[in-house]
């Protein structure tokens, strides 16, 4: 059986890469419509703490354990619905680039 799907003009979720000289780089928005004003991360991380993304205020979370290495800085847009991670496996990105790619978000048009 074949069922037809429905488009929308609501964005649910949207993720693109960026490949630098030092590694990948995932940005992901998320419509959070429904969800609440505030976003929850689960896991356990080498390190969680709070950083500013301009005037929002973000997570950055480290893991490093086993053979698995990530960071990434995750926040929801003051004023609206939608969530934004910023997210590498690379140990050449620094915490400060990460936030400078996500604050190039803001420029973007």
């Amino acid at each position: 059986m074949v069922k037809e799907l429905l488009l929308t003009d609501v964005l649910k979720e949207s993720t693109f890469f960026y490949k630098g000289e030092k590694g990948k780089v995932m940005v992901q928005v998320r419509n959070e419509e429904g969800v609440g004003d505030k976003i929850s991360t689960v896991g356990s991380f080498d390190k969680m703490e709070k950083v500013k993304v301009r005037e929002n205020e973000a997570a950055y979370l480290l893991w490093d354990h086993d053979k698995v290495y990530s960071q990434q800085i995750e926040w929801l847009k003051n004023g609206t619905k939608l969530s934004y991670s910023v997210m590498t496996r690379s140990k050449d990105v620094t915490k400060e680039q990460l936030i400078k790619i996500a604050e190039s978000l803001y420029d973007a048009k």
